[in-house]
C-alpha cells in the first residue's frame, strides 16, 4: 500500500493534541509509565512537518507494556510490537479516514533510543536556524 506523505507548516494546536494524548496513554498503560515526551517534527517550533503526533513513552519495564496491547487498541493504536528496532514497542493511530495521526514510541528507563530522540528534540529547539534547514 502507498502512503502519501504530506508535510504542512507548523501548528501550535499539535502541542494541544501531544498534551491530551499523552494523558489517554498514560491513563491505558497505567503504573509502568515514566514519562512522556513529544518529539518529532511536530514537537519543534516554526517547521515544516508531517502532521502525525510523535509520542516518546518512557516505562519501567518494556515486557509490562506487552500486556497493554488491547488498553492501548481501546484508545484507537494498532500495536505493531518492535517494528524493526529492538527493546523498542511501537503504537500508530490512525483518523477514521485511514490516515496516520500519531506515533507512540515506547522504551524502557535507562534506554539510548530516549536520550538520542530527546537530544535530536532539544538540539532543534535550540537551534532554530539548524531547524529551519532541516526543515527545508
Amino acid at each position: 500500500m502507498m502512503r502519501i506523505v504530506e508535510v504542512v507548516p507548523y501548528a501550535p494546536e499539535w502541542q494541544e493534541t501531544f498534551e491530551v494524548e499523552s494523558q489517554s496513554i498514560a491513563d491505558a498503560l497505567g503504573d509502568d509509565v515514566v514519562d512522556i515526551h513529544h518529539i518529532g517534527s511536530t514537537a519543534i517550533p516554526k517547521i515544516y512537518a508531517k502532521p502525525i503526533i510523535d509520542l516518546l513513552v518512557v516505562v519501567k519495564d518494556i515486557v509490562e507494556v506487552d500486556a497493554q496491547n488491547s488498553a492501548m487498541q481501546v484508545i484507537g493504536y494498532k500495536a505493531k510490537g518492535e517494528y524493526g528496532i529492538p527493546e523498542r514497542r511501537y503504537f500508530c493511530k490512525s483518523s477514521p479516514a485511514g490516515a496516520r495521526t500519531h506515533h507512540a514510541h515506547v522504551y524502557e528507563a535507562g534506554s539510548s533510543q530516549v536520550v538520542r530522540h530527546l537530544a535530536f528534540r532539544d538540539y532543534m529547539i535550540a537551534h532554530p536556524e539548524e531547524a529551519q534547514r532541516y526543515s527545508e
